[in-house]
């Protein structure tokens, strides 16, 4: 028998006015928690995830910030 888990790899997300925020973050929380991530690991591998206009607002806010951020804080800051 086999006992590795599954790896589910999220969708990514660019922003685009066809794409919805709120989907891709439910989406992303289900894939962490069938991975395993702790909080700390959602906001650190969520960049991998994002590409185009996402991928430049994230590195945006992240500028100044040398840390990680904390995930509920992200998860606010791409919601509004």
């Amino acid at each position: 028998m086999d006992s590795k888990k599954p790896y589910i790899k999220p969708d990514t997300f660019s922003g685009s006015t066809s794409e919805n925020i709120d989907s891709f973050l439910k989406k992303y929380d289900r894939a962490a928690k069938i991975n395993g991530w702790k909080t700390k690991d959602k906001a650190q591998y969520i960049v991998a995830f994002l590409e185009g206009p996402a991928l430049t607002f994230y590195e945006n806010s992240q500028h100044n910030n040398i840390d990680i951020p904390k995930w509920e804080k992200l998860e606010k800051t791409f919601r509004t």
